[in-house]
């Protein structure tokens, strides 16, 4: 076979092989550049719009942990929480105790999480993002559940957004 021949007859493979490792390299990049631009999109600053709890607050003596502020900013600094990618969140805690920050995480591509904790009691929130506005439910949750307790309330949830304060 001829030099040229045998050129022509490897740049086909080596160019399959360029264009399947660029495959699988960019969905990654894609992935990651879509995840933050969809951060971006959603940090901000928010009001919330409590509609009635489905039952007590559990009787843990701290309801304020228990319960969403009126307002709260989603940031898009990263906060260490474990192996989980998480972002900050303020107020940073509802209550003076202060053992984990609060924290949000996407989701798949429309819906988010929100956690304000003590460590042992707190509030989450599990919102689907509509335009500017987080639609959803927050839950209770505390750590010394009690056979033959009630499930932990759910209240529905609104958060729009706002500007956020200089």
């Amino acid at each position: 076979m001829h030099l040229t021949t045998l050129r022509s007859a490897l740049r086909l493979p080596v160019l399959l092989l360029l264009f399947a490792a660029d495959a699988i390299n960019n969905p990654l990049t894609a992935q990651v550049a879509a995840a933050a631009q969809q951060v971006r999109r959603i940090a901000g600053c928010y009001d919330t719009h409590m509609g009635s709890w489905s039952g007590p607050l559990p009787a843990t003596g701290w309801p304020a942990a228990h319960t969403p502020p009126a307002h709260f900013q989603l940031d898009s600094l990263p906060v260490n929480a474990g192996s989980q990618s998480w972002l900050a969140v303020r107020p940073v805690s509802l209550v003076d105790v202060k053992r984990l920050p609060a924290m949000w995480s996407l989701r798949g591509t429309d819906s988010i999480i929100v956690v304000w904790s003590t460590g042992f009691v707190g509030v989450t929130l599990h919102l689907a993002v509509h335009q500017d506005s987080l639609i959803g439910h927050a839950t209770t949750f505390h750590d010394a559940q009690v056979i033959g307790e009630p499930p932990d309330p759910s209240a529905p949830v609104i958060a729009t957004r706002r500007a956020c304060p200089l």
